[in-house]
């Protein structure tokens, strides 16, 4: 009986430690469940998203650092002179389009000035909205009659309807030139050519810089007014074209020459042109100027 015994101590013991090894185990898999990471498709899902996001605020951040840089514009960088358009060397950049270009275009994203676009009115008008309404970006502080119509004649295909820049049509204002139909008055500003920079000025390794704004040629001209004789203007050879239609006749000229030197120093430092257009005059001095020792010009 005691062997009987024994043996059912055993079996209950044996059932017991079983029975917590059980116990045991479902516990660690209730542990491992809780303690394993996601399956392999929540896994790749989350970071799917989170890759998402990252580009997502990479592109956000690369268009800030663009705004910041500040979007593509073309400005007005010149208005081409009276000589360079009638000379219709120069057209439009436009493709297909025939006409002669009146203004020079820069990207804000080109400082160095290497692809530059010559527009004509038409196309100034469809690609950039026409003229700045700001003077302070046109590069010229008036535009004379002569400019208007040469523009008129080359730089459009709409001539009846041309439109210019709202710039008076002399330097001191349009109400000073003469009214159509009316005499000029007494108070009528003139502007009169009063030197020809001479040639020891003009060899100066600075010389005298046109005085309008942007021109980077040397000064090739001084200009008065009768109304303040003091207010004198420093202007090279296109500027001057501009503003007063060109060299006066020879009568209404300071000297009475140019000599080829002369001549050759002005072509090449006030003029952006390779062939520039020159006062009417002698490149020798006059017999009776030369009897008394006059040389205006040098």
């Amino acid at each position: 009986s005691n062997d009987a015994a024994g043996e059912e101590g055993n079996v209950e013991t044996a059932a017991t430690d079983s029975a917590k090894k059980e116990e045991e185990e479902e516990g660690n898999d209730d542990e491992k469940e809780e303690d394993s990471p996601p399956d392999a498709e929540d896994a790749n899902a989350t970071s799917g998203n989170e890759g998402q996001d990252e580009d997502a605020i990479d592109a956000e951040e690369k268009e800030e650092e663009d705004g910041n840089e500040g979007e593509e514009e073309w400005e007005l960088k010149k208005i081409l002179s009276v000589g360079e358009i009638s000379a219709k060397n120069l057209m439009c950049s436009a493709p297909s389009c025939p006409n002669v270009a009146c203004s020079v275009y820069q990207s804000t994203h080109d400082t160095n000035c290497t692809n530059a676009y010559f527009s004509c009115l038409d196309c100034q008008q469809s690609d950039y909205g026409g003229w700045p309404e700001d003077k302070s970006e046109i590069p010229m502080a008036f535009m004379t009659k002569q400019h208007r119509e040469t523009i008129r004649q080359h730089c459009t295909r709409n001539p009846a309807n041309a439109i210019f820049p709202d710039l008076p049509t002399s330097r001191n204002g349009e109400e000073e030139e003469k009214s159509d139909g009316e005499d000029a008055g007494e108070g009528e500003e003139k502007w009169d050519l009063i030197e020809v920079i001479a040639v020891k000025d003009l060899k100066k390794k600075k010389p005298k810089k046109c005085q309008e704004e942007g021109c980077t040629s040397a000064a090739c001209s001084v200009w008065a007014s009768n109304l303040a004789p003091d207010d004198e203007w420093y202007g090279c050879i296109d500027c001057m074209e501009n503003y007063y239609e060109g060299w006066p006749s020879s009568d209404e000229m300071p000297v009475k020459h140019l000599t080829e030197e002369h001549h050759a120093l002005l072509a090449e430092k006030c003029s952006e042109r390779e062939n520039p257009p020159m006062p009417d005059l002698p490149t020798t001095m006059p017999l009776l100027a030369t009897a008394g020792g006059n040389d205006a010009a040098n």
